[in-house]
């Protein structure tokens, strides 16, 4: 009985301490396939996105189009915020 309980904190032990990318999906490796023609624009595409203050993620569906123009806004306001006048907040 007394090594039954050691076995199971043992194994217990163990599976704590796996690395947490292991509990992540990865990746899928058709992140970088670039896909032209009439159906582009159209076609529907799910993306599993992490949200902050949960473990589980969102599944969002738009258009290639749709994705198209939120990236190109992103980088819109990415390149606009780098590019404002720094103002000086210092108190002297």
């Amino acid at each position: 009985m007394a090594e039954r309980i050691a076995g199971t904190w043992a194994f217990l032990a163990l599976a704590c301490t796996a690395p947490a990318s292991a509990q992540q999906p990865a990746n899928s490796p058709t992140d970088n396939i670039v896909v032209t023609g009439q159906h582009y624009e159209n076609k529907v595409v799910c993306r599993m996105e992490q949200n902050t203050g949960t473990r589980f993620p969102t599944r969002t569906c738009h258009t290639n189009q749709q994705w198209d123009k939120m990236r190109e806004q992103q980088l819109r306001d990415a390149h606009e915020m780098l590019d404002r006048a720094v103002i000086e907040t210092r108190r002297g």
